[in-house]
């Protein structure tokens, strides 16, 4: 006899899909109807929220104003990844725009 095991990661995807259809297989409206300038500009709203705040926290830090050292390293550490996050989508867009140019028509 041979019995086949199912992977238990497929069947937990299954149930993830049989709970929520809407949130894993379509989009939102809202999310259909936004312009790519609307979702770059959020973007980089949230990029420069991040940057002030830690802007903010590090002469606290130094002063003694702040309470908590762990919470500032965090959003130090938002704001890091975050920065580096825009510096590659603005490269892979360069590079985007490069190849666009090399194409003959």
């Amino acid at each position: 006899m041979n019995i086949i095991q199912q992977n238990p990661l497929i069947d937990y995807q299954e149930q993830l899909k049989g709970l929520q259809p809407n949130v894993l297989n379509e989009p939102k409206q809202e999310q259909i109807n936004q312009k790519f300038s609307n979702v770059f500009d959020d973007a980089l709203g949230k990029l420069e929220e991040k940057v002030n705040k830690t802007e903010t926290n590090i002469p606290d830090s130094m002063t003694g104003k702040a309470e908590n050292m762990h919470d500032i390293m965090i959003d130090m550490t938002e704001a890091q990844l975050s920065v580096q996050t825009a510096v590659q989508i603005r490269n892979k867009l360069i590079d985007s725009v490069n190849e666009l140019k090399n194409m003959q028509f």
